[in-house]
Order: structure tokens, then sequence, then C-alpha cells
């Protein structure tokens, strides 16, 4: 569905079992939150070419990997969602193992 009405919304979350929302509510809550869904699109829908393909199973080899880094006490950093996080400066020297960094949170 690439349309979705107050209405639709509301007997789709009845169906689920999420909520059980009047129309009325639901065009209340969506007046009142900063949602752009029209912005999220491109993020949401890549195109899967090899490239995207390459990029994925290196993010995903990462998540599978991620008790058995731990174990060897490597760390993994997951930004996907924080993009205006920077490294300042480093804890350490960079060697042939990867070196912790410190990152701070900052606006853009």
């Amino acid at each position: 569905m690439t349309q979705w009405s107050t209405r639709s919304l509301a007997r789709v979350a009845r169906e689920r079992g999420i909520a059980h929302p009047s129309h009325s509510t639901v065009e209340f809550i969506l007046k009142h939150t900063e949602l752009q869904p029209h912005r999220s699109r491109y993020g949401k829908t890549p195109t899967p070419d090899e490239n995207f393909r390459q990029k994925a199973a290196a993010v995903l080899w990462c998540y599978e990997q991620a008790q058995a880094l731990a174990q060897r006490a490597e760390v993994v950093l997951c930004v996907d969602e924080k993009p205006n996080i920077q490294v300042l400066e480093r804890r350490c020297r960079p060697r042939a193992t990867s070196c912790a960094a410190t990152a701070t949170s900052g606006s853009s």
C-alpha cells in the first residue's frame, strides 16, 4: 500500500494487535508528531546492485561475528543510526589491531 489513510492505519493496528485506536486518534497522533516518511525512503529502499550487496555483506558480517569479536576484546561500534558521531581523538596509537577511539555526539 503506497497511500495510508487514518482509517486504514487504525484498521491495520487493530488487525495486528498493536493497539485499538480510532481513526481520529491516529489523525491526532500523526498531526502532533514530526514524522517525515517521504525523507526516509532512500535509506530503506536501496538499489540491490552488486555494490550494495558488498557493503551490506561487510556490515552483516560484523553483526554475525559480534560475540566472537567481543570474546577477542574487539570493539564493534555501530553508527548507522547516529550520523553525527565523530572521532575526535584516538586513545592509543594505531597498531596492527584496531584501536579504540573516543567518539562524541555533536550536532551538525
